[in-house]
């Protein structure tokens, strides 16, 4: 390659505008890891044209300044660190709802007709827990008679 072809394919890097840089800005502070900022860091720094101030409340840098292969470096890893956060997130997220009690009126809801009111919900299962409490001791009195 000689170095016109090198300049031609300069040329054709893309140029990102200050509306894409700000957009690019606003998905680095979606980043949740410190990992994730360390690497951003690393990418940053690798290309000494780069210059960046740290003092004791971070790093601080003009991204304006950046170079667009740079820019573009970090936009590629901004998509891959954010996609795997999604992912992540997503599983952590699907959560399946299970009741604590299973509702033992189930097909009452099922049938048609006016829906009932708490105090006659209460009033069935007492009705029911008093059915099988007379199996119970029906079944335990046959039981002691053989």
């Amino acid at each position: 390659m000689n170095n016109k072809e090198i300049s031609q394919e300069n040329n054709k890097e893309k140029k990102y505008s200050h509306s894409e840089r700000k957009q690019i800005s606003y998905k680095i502070k979606k980043l949740k890891k410190k990992e994730d900022y360390v690497k951003l860091f690393k990418i940053i720094k690798e290309d000494t044209s780069n210059k960046f101030t740290q003092n004791s409340n971070g790093i601080w840098l003009d991204f304006k300044c950046l170079s667009n292969q740079t820019v573009k470096r970090v936009e590629i890893f901004l998509n891959i660190a954010l996609s795997k956060d999604k992912t992540n997130s997503d599983s952590v997220n699907s959560l399946e709802y299970v009741p604590y009690s299973k509702d033992e009126l189930a097909y009452v809801k099922n049938q048609p007709g006016p829906k009932l009111s708490n105090y006659e919900k209460s009033i069935l299962r007492r009705h029911r827990y008093d059915e099988k409490t007379l199996e119970i001791s029906s079944s335990e009195d046959n039981q002691q008679k053989s």
